[in-house]
């Protein structure tokens, strides 16, 4: 009985051993993390996040980022956002993306260029918020939309602006709407049906791309 008892307690140690852990799930584990930010558990997120963002989980790093920069743990480390967020980048995290561009756009983050002048400052937003776009992010089309349309950071070109703009109206970004409205009283109409088309052809492009990416 004894015996029988104790290859009983083995299979079941060796079946659990073999169960997967929330850090062997990190999709789990991260929308735990996500989920604790949701309810405003900062710290908890930090700690459900903070394993993940070390093993290299892009979603973690970025949720990361945005805990230091906002100051939700206290005082506000923009200098490690700032680090997890180029982390994040590095394996293309539009919304990570998107975070550093912000970073940039409003001078929390020094550039890589340098030295660190105004221009510096603006090129570094515009390349970030130019991934991020390129990647479908909204927010970041409308900033992106901004800058090439007004000549911040980047050549002025309101053809390109107006493009972006419209991609991000089109993700219901209402700012991006009435953005459209302005630029349109100083554009042609060739100018307007281009833009269109640049910006029918990239969401179409997107589309595609994200058809024939597999999901999780």
């Amino acid at each position: 009985m004894a015996r029988r008892a104790g290859a009983v307690l083995g299979v079941a140690a060796a079946v659990l051993a073999a169960m997967p852990s929330a850090a062997d799930e990190p999709g789990l584990s991260l929308a735990a993390a996500r989920a604790a930010f949701d309810d405003r558990d900062y710290v908890g997120a930090r700690e459900l996040a903070q394993p993940l963002a070390e093993s290299g989980d892009a979603g973690a790093q970025t949720l990361l980022g945005v805990l230091h920069r906002s100051g939700m743990l206290g005082l506000a480390d923009r200098d490690q956002a700032a680090e997890w967020f180029k982390l994040a980048v590095a394996q293309g995290d539009a919304e990570a993306e998107f975070n550093l561009g912000l970073m940039y756009y409003q001078r929390e983050a020094r550039p890589p260029q340098r030295p660190a002048t105004a221009g510096a400052y603006q090129a570094a937003a515009a390349a970030n918020f130019g991934a991020a776009a390129e990647h479908g992010h909204p927010m970041a089309q409308l900033y992106l939309g901004h800058m090439v349309a007004a000549g911040i950071g980047v050549d002025p070109d309101p053809v390109e602006g107006y493009k972006w703009y419209q991609l991000a109206a089109w993700q219901r970004v209402d700012l991006a709407v009435a953005a459209l409205d302005r630029l349109s009283t100083i554009m042609s109409a060739a100018e307007l049906e281009e833009a269109r088309t640049r910006a029918s052809r990239f969401r179409a492009r997107l589309v595609a791309v994200r058809e024939e990416t597999p999901g999780p």
